[in-house]
């Protein structure tokens, strides 16, 4: 005994003739009857008169037959409820994200995506360290790196991000000019330790490529420490534009090599799989890269 015979139990009952029945179900007549003689046989009692004409419910057949459409009824709402979970937008959404990124970028989109969907709980970490997304129960992360190394998770590209060797004027006037990438040497530069190249930065100019190792004055796995520090005249730092471009603009730090380009800073956003994510998790990875475009 099983949904399916309860269900074709129902639509004989409810179209009176086995045939017109059987033609709604998309069967045989005789598999119908099966069904419904395989249905009586488990229950041990007849549910069904049949003449030649129609169908006539026995006692203990109006009595299943009102059991099963309470029963299917209530089957179909909990399909409609988990159905609509996979379309409204609404739930908690767990997200990740570099804290410089997060204080210099994020507290707008979040603001404007909150205000498209009210019913969608947002829940922020900020962590400089990439956490494993499944372990840690975030449904995606935003990370800032040149390449994606975690292959099992969809990742979405939604800009570049130039770098800016920078010190702060106090700095300059300490250690005086950087002319080449080779003047480095006898400066103190501070590493941010969660990047690919930590120990060492590549210049380009004229096809021609220079990379600078270093002993980092000072190491820090956060960008807005170093930023801090360079600030306060500890050394040279490369920082990502989102972090220091306003500052560059204003003539607030003194820009270093502007004449070199320096490898860009990728943004990514990546969840763990493309099958049944929530509606909040599909429709913030659009919005976000769509707002990334009309900004860049």
């Amino acid at each position: 005994m099983n949904i399916r015979s309860m269900s074709v139990f129902c639509k004989v009952v409810d179209k009176s003739v086995m045939a017109h029945a059987a033609q709604e179900l998309q069967m045989t007549p005789a598999a119908v009857s099966k069904i419904i003689g395989e249905l009586e046989e488990k229950l041990g009692v007849r549910l069904l008169q049949r003449t030649t004409r129609r169908l006539q419910l026995t006692e203990a057949g109006t009595r299943y037959y009102h059991a099963c459409v309470k029963i299917l009824q209530e089957i179909d709402d909990v399909h409609q409820q988990f159905s609509q979970l996979s379309t409204e937008v609404q739930g908690r959404l767990r997200i990740t994200a570099p804290m410089s990124y997060g204080l210099t970028m994020l507290a707008n989109a979040i603001r404007d995506f909150k205000m498209l969907h009210p019913n969608v709980e947002i829940s922020l970490q900020l962590e400089d360290a990439a956490v494993n997304l499944i372990e840690e129960g975030f449904d995606l992360a935003i990370r800032i790196q040149r390449k994606m190394k975690d292959s099992s998770l969809v990742a979405n590209l939604f800009g570049e991000f130039k770098h800016y060797l920078v010190c702060s004027r106090a700095y300059k006037d300490e250690m005086g000019s950087i002319r080449t990438p080779e003047d480095l040497g006898n400066h103190r530069c501070l590493a941010y330790t969660n990047s690919m190249h930590r120990n060492r930065w590549i210049f380009h100019r004229n096809d021609k490529s220079f990379t600078h190792h270093f002993q980092p004055h000072i190491e820090a796995n956060s960008s807005l420490f170093l930023s801090e520090l360079m600030r306060q005249g500890q050394g040279v730092c490369l920082l990502p534009s989102f972090l220091i471009e306003e500052a560059v603009k204003r003539k607030e730090v003194v820009h270093l090599l502007p004449q070199y380009a320096l490898e860009s800073g990728k943004g990514w956003i990546v969840y763990p799989s493309r099958k049944f994510q929530p509606p909040a998790v599909t429709r913030f990875v659009e919005f976000f890269c769509k707002r990334q475009k009309i900004h860049s």
